[in-house]
């Protein structure tokens, strides 16, 4: 074991290969070490008879040493073994399924009597099953994260994501999970079910095992017992048939993709395919914040209410089918692991409503229904042509996720009572009052403040005021730059929502928490921009108030007072962070209110709540 200890730094992939071009023993016993107690615990799970988990974890490790030349360096190991174990134990159980459920109660209530286990002796029978229907990628995202325990930024490694993309992976993951386990009768939270898997799911394999695994796998079965030889025949069939499901999925997805000027050319003239072209926004199942498709031909753009995910891609329908399907290949997008996947979807359209439900990209299988418990649902509506996207009763949102009805959807020149006057330049923004929260979306065109170059069409709600005063708003943002396409030339996506005093073009003063993309990424910053006679500036904010940038939510306050002017931000209210200026030059009457800009492609919505004007 001296020689194993000595490997720790060659990968999984790097020990296969070793042991394929040369048969080192003490590269494959380093995976053994490895992932012995995974492979175990699991075939313990599933059978409850410890001598029957011994021969199953020795089947996997031949199939493992047999097929290690065939590897892809695209492979999670620690995924494969758990998937092959489980079809392993799944082989064994059809002929043992009445001993082996006795064994396994038995088993369960042996092993798990401390109080903390209540939720892993609930999951524990019905967990392989559940994981067998998530897909790959978020079953090994799992694996990875729980049963081994490694850290967010290992996984992201190992599966070729960015740690957000992993985070977001991993919860998805385990809420289908809670959502699968709940139809059992099993009520539990994500983290409860996460904490139960990382606590028990793996158990040290008893002694010796390990050694007779090693001595068994590496010489890839040649002596193994009669009843090993047996379940590493038909986990074997077992594994190629499933395996040849999934090639013939792939292959009919490549032969779609290979003719897909041909079905376009068969589909153009179906309904569906005109009536899919625009502009879609609504709301994933389950999920806070604004999703948008954008249609165009054969072509579709999709951003998720996290900015931070986003595609383009090519699609191909299949309307004679029920329900209907389209075939989705990805040509974009900032996880490299997605470019040029497929995924297949279900849809229906019915008026302006869109609803969608599909797999992860890659995933050949197909939901079984919308509410599928594996499946990501959204439910879109589609944007008026001329004043894309528009807020009505029907369809308004706030950026906070909530589906709303207003009271009030004031027009350009229409006083707000309370907020002041909407100024809409283009007329394509729209604004909608509920309560006391009022909601702004703008379109995926030019909306700017720049008063220097005459681009002054931003939206804004402003009144008059006069004297001193304190003008205070709390705003909540979601900002769509990351991936997004600036409509300026030589500029960067921008996006930014927040207070605006305004006394002419050429005197005005702007506090707004914006966002910027540059190279496919995104960057926050507080903008306090002045022009005074006509030029420009920026005043910064104490170092401070960096840390508030990781919130979409803010508050942002002036104090016009005689001798000075203070802006200020703060995360809650209570604590503000402040910049002064100098009041020389202020008119005594000036216009104060609410603005928003956008120089991207992606539409933009934005919250105003609490706002409060009060003279000094």
């Amino acid at each position: 074991m001296d020689i194993i200890q000595q490997m720790p730094e060659l990968t999984d992939h790097e020990l296969l290969a070793d042991f394929a071009r040369t048969g080192s023993e003490e590269a494959f016993g380093a995976l053994v070490t490895r992932y012995v107690n995974l492979v175990y615990s699991t075939a313990l799970r599933a059978t409850g008879n410890a001598h029957h988990a011994e021969e199953i974890t020795q089947a996997v490790f031949v199939i493992l040493a047999r097929k290690a030349a065939t590897f892809s360096s695209r492979i999670v190991l620690s995924g494969w073994l758990y998937q092959t174990t489980r079809f392993t134990a799944a082989n064994f159980m059809k002929a043992e399924i009445r001993r082996q459920q006795r064994e396994q109660e038995a088993y369960m209530q042996s092993t798990l009597n401390d109080p903390g286990s209540e939720t892993w002796q609930q999951i524990a029978p019905l967990l392989e099953d559940a994981m067998g229907r998530l897909g790959e990628t978020d079953r090994n995202a799992v694996v990875l994260r729980f049963f081994e325990n490694k850290s967010a930024a290992e996984s992201a490694a190992i599966l070729n994501l960015t740690e957000a993309a992993t985070h977001k992976r991993m919860n998805r993951a385990l809420d289908k999970l809670r959502k699968m386990f709940s139809k059992h009768g099993v009520t539990s939270t994500t983290s409860i079910i996460a904490g139960a898997i990382s606590a028990h799911s793996i158990q040290m394999t008893p002694a010796g095992v390990s050694h007779s695994v090693m001595a068994v796998a590496a010489a890839k079965g040649a002596a193994v017992g009669a009843s090993v030889a047996t379940l590493i025949q038909g986990a074997s069939k077992l594994m190629a048939w499933t395996k040849a499901k999934t090639a013939i999925a792939v292959t009919v997805g490549a032969l779609v993709a290979g003719t897909t000027a041909l079905l376009l050319t068969q589909i153009s003239s179906k309904p569906d395919l005109t009536a899919l072209q625009g502009t879609w926004t609504g709301q994933e199942s389950g999920v806070s914040g604004m999703a948008t498709i954008v249609v165009n031909g054969s072509t579709l753009e999709f951003r998720g209410a996290d900015p931070t995910e986003w595609y383009k891609a090519t699609f191909s329908l299949h309307g004679n089918t029920t329900p209907k399907q389209a075939l989705i290949t990805i040509d974009a997008s900032p996880e490299p692991a997605y470019v040029g996947r497929t995924t297949r979807v279900i849809y229906k359209v019915e008026g302006d409503t869109f609803t969608v439900a599909g797999n992860e990209p890659g995933d050949p299988s197909l939901p079984t229904s919308f509410d599928a418990p594996t499946a990501r649902k959204f439910v879109l509506k589609k944007q008026s042509a001329a004043t894309t996207p528009i807020l009505t009763a029907s369809t308004l949102e706030t950026a906070s996720g909530n589906t709303i009805s207003p009271s009030l959807e004031p027009k350009n020149g229409e006083s707000i009572p309370g907020w002041g006057d909407v100024i809409n330049p283009d007329g394509d923004c729209a604004f909608a009052l509920v309560g006391e929260k009022l909601t702004v979306q703008l379109p995926g065109s030019d909306h700017a403040w720049v008063p220097e170059t005459q681009r002054t069409n931003a939206p804004r709600v402003l009144q008059e005021v006069t004297g001193p005063f304190d003008v205070q708003v709390k705003v909540t943002q979601h900002f769509t730059t990351t991936g997004a396409k600036t409509l300026l030339t030589g500029r960067n996506p921008y996006q930014d929502a927040g207070l605006l005093l305004w006394m002419d073009d050429r005197n005005n003063l702007k506090l707004a928490p914006a966002q910027a993309g540059r190279g496919g990424k995104s960057f926050r910053y507080f903008n306090l921009e002045f022009r005074h006679e006509g030029e420009k500036g920026e005043i910064p904010l104490p170092k401070e108030a960096i840390g508030l940038l990781r919130a979409k939510t803010f508050y942002l306050r002036f104090q016009i007072h005689k001798d000075q002017t203070t802006a200020s931000v703060s995360g809650d209210g209570e604590k503000w962070f402040s910049a002064t200026l100098p009041a020389e030059g202020r008119p005594e009457k000036m216009q104060v209110g609410l603005m928003a800009e956008n120089n991207t492609t992606s539409p933009m919505t934005v919250d105003f709540e609490e706002f409060s004007l009060k003279a000094q």
